[in-house]
């Protein structure tokens, strides 16, 4: 009998007290014991702070500096990594074990183009290799065909900011297994993604995980994602596994019977928003004062082609005639990743350049100089998707809070303003003594409310949530939706809502625009387009989001 590839027992992972260095260390993960055959894969699931990624990084010591393995074993193909040096770690990581970060692109360097990070990956472990140009290249080109990338040879020489989220997602999959791990680690690795490419990223893991013999630890919220994919889910809460699963067991914990049965059917419960009908029929008549008008938006990048001497090649991003917003309304932007919803957001913020008229209350924006904008941004505010990667590490949450009021020249000191911002806290549910914290000392949908605090504090007219929700587990993704259906009704907030959860989309959205390549395919109200979607865009996201929650079997997954 094989022994397995990777095998955890009583695993404790604590945090000291950086201000009490004395204090008694403080368990986030507590008496953790499983194991993963080689071809297998496990899931570890949970909601936000249960530990699931703490334990993960542990097994490639890639812990915060505040934390350290108190007790238990973790062993990789037989072997202890418990207290290894930094020397038998860099032969460990990409070696034996690779691991798939959330975000792709934070994960991949700006600075590089995809060639020579994957030339890296190859050659820290291939020496030989690494002395012939033609060999790594081929290699290179095998590994993105391995993943599925179109063009391989020409995607050597793009940079990470030119792809896709799913193509960059596949290429960090590439990296990842460069020199044939044995354990492949994926850390949420489809969060960011739309349902379609949610559902082809997951397959591309199992498919390589079965060809190359790769044991893979799957962490991931996406429970309706991971039932169809892990042949064993351990249910982690407050650091413990408090139950395993196979795909065909019932759950018998109570927390697992809320986690794994609960979110899924109040994701299919979850009924499509009625808009009063006066409200509509105001909508569709224009009697409803626009907070938003947007004409003939066109936003075009530069392509550099390959070569020193290469020429610069426009990129039509996004080309969309009206974009408009009522007082009181949520239009929600849906599209499959690269469609450009993200564009959209930040064109009308004003962050990246674009051609056509914007206008916001009756302000025409475009055209405006750095200064002149600088007293029209509180009107529009964004809430971006990833809290942690948005809100400075250095400030404390009131002085975050306070840094809009404060710029805008309201207020001279985070101190001045201290009421308003404990009231903003309250707003979004947070205590009070909350403004003495810093971010990292909060769960995902604690920072993504201080997010929506410190856009609210502003009093805007408009706010533009791209992604607000798609880091966060099912249950806080209910949380901040509901969040923002209270403050939206009582502030008459108007809202564009950036996504690709069509079940969030439609308990929240009054309307619905649809996106495909820079361009709108199909816009209606809410009820009409998603009980009768009539573009092959939109049928096909809802298709597979009814795939993925529902019918989707485990063997239709792993074929």
């Amino acid at each position: 009998m094989t022994s397995p590839i990777l095998d955890i027992r009583h695993l404790t992972i604590a945090f000291r007290d950086e201000a009490y260095p004395d204090a008694k260390l403080n368990a986030a993960v507590r008496d953790v014991s499983f194991t993963i055959e080689s071809s297998s894969c496990t899931a570890l699931v949970g909601e936000s702070g249960s530990g699931k990624s703490l334990t993960a990084r542990a097994v490639i010591s890639l812990l915060p500096p505040s934390a350290s393995i108190t007790e238990g074993d973790i062993r990789l193909q037989g072997k202890s990594v418990v207290g290894l040096n930094e020397y038998d770690l860099s032969q460990l990581r990409g070696k034996k074990a690779g691991i798939i970060f959330q975000d792709p692109l934070e994960a991949l360097n700006p600075l590089h183009r995809i060639g020579k990070q994957l030339f890296e990956a190859i050659a820290i472990h291939n020496p030989d290799l690494a002395r012939n140009k033609a060999a790594l290249k081929a290699r290179a080109i095998e590994l993105l065909k391995s993943v599925e990338l179109d063009h391989p040879e020409e995607r050597l020489e793009t940079y990470p900011h030119e792809l896709s989220g799913g193509q960059r997602q596949r290429v960090v999959i590439a990296i990842a297994i460069a020199n044939d791990p044995a354990l492949l680690i994926a850390d949420e690795p489809t969060t960011a993604l739309d349902a379609n490419l949610q559902a082809a990223v997951l397959a591309l893991l199992l498919k390589l995980a079965r060809q190359k013999n790769i044991a893979l630890l799957l962490i991931s919220h996406d429970l309706a994602l991971v039932r169809q994919a892990a042949d064993v889910m351990h249910v982690m809460r407050r650091g413990r596994i408090v139950e395993s699963l196979k795909p065909t067991d019932r759950p018998m914990h109570p927390y697992s019977k809320l986690l794994l049965e609960g979110a899924d059917d109040r994701f299919r419960e979850n009924e499509i928003r009625e808009t009063d009908p006066a409200f509509a029929d105001a909508l569709r008549n224009g009697t409803v004062p626009n907070i938003l008008e947007a004409k003939d938006i066109r936003v075009v990048y530069k392509r550099q082609t390959k070569g020193f001497f290469g020429r610069s090649v426009d990129f039509n991003a996004l080309t969309l005639d009206d974009v408009h917003v009522a007082s009181g309304e949520t239009l929600a932007v849906i599209g499959e990743s690269g469609s450009g919803k993200s564009t959209l957001a930040l064109a009308l913020l004003r962050l990246i350049p674009s051609k056509g008229t914007i206008c916001l209350t009756g302000h025409r924006l475009d055209g405006l100089s750095f200064n002149e904008l600088r007293h029209i941004r509180r009107l529009i505010q964004p809430v971006f998707q990833d809290p942690y990667a948005s809100l400075n590490p250095r400030l404390s949450i009131r002085d975050l809070i306070a840094e809009g009021p404060i710029a805008q020249g309201r207020f001279k000191s985070s101190d001045e303003c201290a009421e308003l911002v404990r009231e903003n806290l309250r707003a979004v549910g947070l205590p009070e003594a909350y403004e003495r914290r810093f971010p990292h000392e909060l769960s995902g949908g604690e920072r993504q409310r201080v997010s929506i605090a410190r856009a609210l504090i502003l009093e805007p007219a408009l706010l533009i949530l791209d992604e607000p929700t798609s880091a966060l587990d099912r249950a806080l993704q209910f949380q901040v939706i509901h969040l923002l259906k209270k403050l939206q009704s009582e502030r008459g907030l108007a809202t564009i809502f950036i996504t690709h959860d069509l079940s969030l989309v439609k308990g929240f959205a009054t309307r619905v625009m649809v996106l495909e390549k820079g361009r709108l395919v199909e816009e209606g109200m809410t009820k009409d387009l998603l009980t009768k979607p009539a573009s092959e865009t939109l049928r096909s996201l809802v298709r597979t989001a009814r795939l993925v929650l529902s019918t989707l079997t485990s063997h239709e997954m792993k074929a």
